[in-house]
């Protein structure tokens, strides 16, 4: 399954307005980014408190995830997270298998372009892939 949640600020509102789309098809998750206003978001003063970001998230029914965190920081440009669990572990770290990267600097264009790559991969492959 597919969730994907984002936030942005419409008009002269200074908090975010949320939106989420549950089951979303990777047509979806493409539309979202390519129409999201990575540049406004970006340029918005760190005094402006809490910024827009998109968040895509995949679940399996043997409760991996994959979390893919994108935070606008300029025209066509993000920092991206990415998390990755295959087994959380008992008391969440013993035997835990996961994977966290962080990307200061990624191009949103990039991004998209294997968008649908990442939706079509199972999670294991994902954490095969940023581990």
């Amino acid at each position: 399954m597919i969730s994907v949640h984002y936030s942005y600020r419409e008009g002269d509102n200074k908090e975010p307005s949320h939106f989420s789309s549950e089951n979303a098809t990777v047509e979806h998750v493409a539309s979202i980014i390519a129409e999201y206003p990575w540049d406004t978001e970006g340029e918005l003063p760190s005094e402006e408190h809490a910024g827009g970001a998109v968040f895509i998230e995949f679940t399996n029914s043997d409760k991996q995830t994959a979390l893919f965190q994108l935070v606008p920081i300029g025209e066509g440009r993000c920092m991206l997270f990415v998390d990755v669990i295959l087994k959380k572990g008992f008391l969440g770290f013993i035997g835990k298998k996961a994977v966290s990267r962080t990307f200061d600097d990624h191009s949103v264009v990039e991004f998209s372009k294997n968008i649908k790559a990442y939706c079509e991969s199972s999670i294991s492959e994902l954490y095969g892939k940023f581990s």
